[in-house]
């Protein structure tokens, strides 16, 4: 299983595969439902503060979204390069590490096209919430597994807003 992540709210797991992602009421090993429409290898799994689930398929290039317990495609996020990451932030916003690109993207909250915020990012496999009490900053964290200032040797720089990293 490549990822697993839960539901704000919802008494469900879901759990990602290649080709699909499988859902388990919490606490049970047998399967509710298995999501395979719109799955094109799923390297991430995040949730919308309305529940949705938002599937980042690497070999498509593509994020699927899907409504609370639905199995059918929402809608399809495309501008891609690889997604190997999700992260929302506090507004809303979808971020996305493009590992094959070597970029940043973002979505921003209503508007269903993607763009690149960040460039020049080797292979990005994840993002951080930024956790600091920065007064008005509540933006991802850009982990690039490079040697710079983070104490497990990952550069611990914030994204900005429309800023370049």
């Amino acid at each position: 299983m490549a990822n697993a992540g839960c539901g704000p709210g919802q008494p469900q797991c879901y759990y990602s595969r290649p080709s699909s992602v499988t859902v388990y009421p919490t606490g049970s090993d047998r399967a509710e439902r298995t999501i395979s429409q719109g799955i094109a290898q799923a390297s991430a799994l995040a949730f919308d503060a309305s529940g949705n689930l938002y599937v980042a398929n690497k070999a498509a290039n593509t994020v699927t979204v899907y409504s609370p317990g639905s199995d059918t495609v929402l809608k399809t996020l495309q501008g891609f390069d690889g997604p190997d990451a999700l992260k929302f932030d506090a507004h809303g916003n979808l971020y996305v590490a493009n590992y094959q690109g070597n970029t940043v993207s973002d979505v921003p909250i209503g508007r269903g096209k993607a763009r690149t915020i960040s460039d020049g990012v080797n292979a990005p496999k994840a993002l951080q919430h930024c956790l600091h009490s920065v007064p008005g900053y509540n933006r991802p964290w850009l982990p690039q597994g490079q040697p710079g200032s983070g104490s497990d040797g990952a550069d611990k720089r914030m994204l900005g807003p429309r800023s370049k990293v």
